[in-house]
């Protein structure tokens, strides 16, 4: 287990920032923590590095509590990139390797190559583009060989073009099975990148697990019969069955998780009624995200 997170709290004064927050992360998997503005991701990230005292609660990496040598096997970026204007991106990556300690000129270089930048070695910082600012930052915490990557909004404020290329950055250090935390408020951005996704609201966890998961928290299906209105009093008497409404000449309907597209038509077909279409609505993380927040909007 890469990290156990049990009941991280935040108050500051009468604000409770974050709420009983929990985590288990495995390695090699990349999570997600959604949420708007003031949802507690930041807090939640700077308890887990060191930055932000809890409240209440404990997290625990690589089943150990915090601590400077742990923090060595973790790399992380908080803020937006900030490094010598004038100097290049290989001198910047030199001075970082000097702090850091026995890191040598192959490691930058592979750092470089990872986040597509060893062409552009020889080029002044301030002459980067927001994207590559950020690429450049990704390589500057990749230093070391940390096993996890600690990212909070690695694309605030980007440009489309400036995301796509820390997207596919993101994507790349993935594949080398670094296990990666990412904050964001950009939803398409975490159902491209995470294999996991926890939602908070107002320092609160609304939902956690597999993307996958997430996403059939609630199950859409469109059919059709040839008896629609026996269809329309079958499917309302469902157990799990939450809304109806109509789609031109078919009806969506809307149940609990656990509901699939076979268990439906058999179930249906039980009940006397043969469905002439029926389809899975897939309506995205985003669809999710924003039922989640309205349901538990205060």
């Amino acid at each position: 287990m890469v990290l156990q997170v049990s009941g991280l709290s935040k108050n500051y004064g009468s604000l409770r920032a974050l709420d009983q927050f929990s985590l288990e992360v495995e390695k090699g998997q990349v999570w997600g923590i959604l949420g708007p503005n003031g949802s507690g991701k930041t807090t939640a990230l700077g308890i887990l590095l060191g930055v932000t005292l809890a409240s209440a609660g404990e997290a625990r990496w690589f089943g150990e509590a915090p601590s400077a040598k742990l923090r060595r096997r973790i790399g992380a970026i908080l803020e937006q990139p900030n490094f010598y204007p004038w100097l290049s991106a290989e001198q910047n990556l030199k001075i970082v390797a000097t702090l850091r300690g026995s890191i040598g000129a192959d490691e930058i270089e592979k750092k470089l190559r990872t986040v597509g930048l060893w062409e552009r070695r020889a080029d002044p910082f301030a002459k980067f583009s927001l994207g590559m600012k950020q690429r450049l930052a990704f390589a500057s915490a990749l230093l070391g060989e940390p096993e996890v990557l600690v990212l909070d909004e690695p694309t605030n404020g980007l440009d489309a073009q400036a995301i796509a290329e820390v997207r596919e950055t993101i994507l790349a250090v993935a594949k080398e099975g670094k296990t990666i935390l990412m904050a964001s408020h950009i939803l398409a951005e975490v159902e491209k990148i995470c294999s996991h996704v926890v939602i908070l609201q107002k320092g609160k966890t609304l939902s956690r697990g597999t993307i996958n998961q997430v996403l059939a928290t609630g199950n859409s299906f469109e059919f059709s019969a040839t008896a629609m209105d026996r269809a329309k009093e079958v499917v309302e008497k469902h157990a799990s069955f939450r809304n109806l409404k109509p789609a031109g000449d078919r009806f969506l309907a809307e149940f609990e998780s656990g509901v699939t597209a076979e268990s439906f038509n058999q179930w249906m077909f039980e009940q006397g009624v043969v469905l002439s279409h029926l389809s899975r609505q897939n309506h995205g993380l985003e669809t999710q995200f924003l039922k989640l927040l309205e349901q538990n909007r205060a």
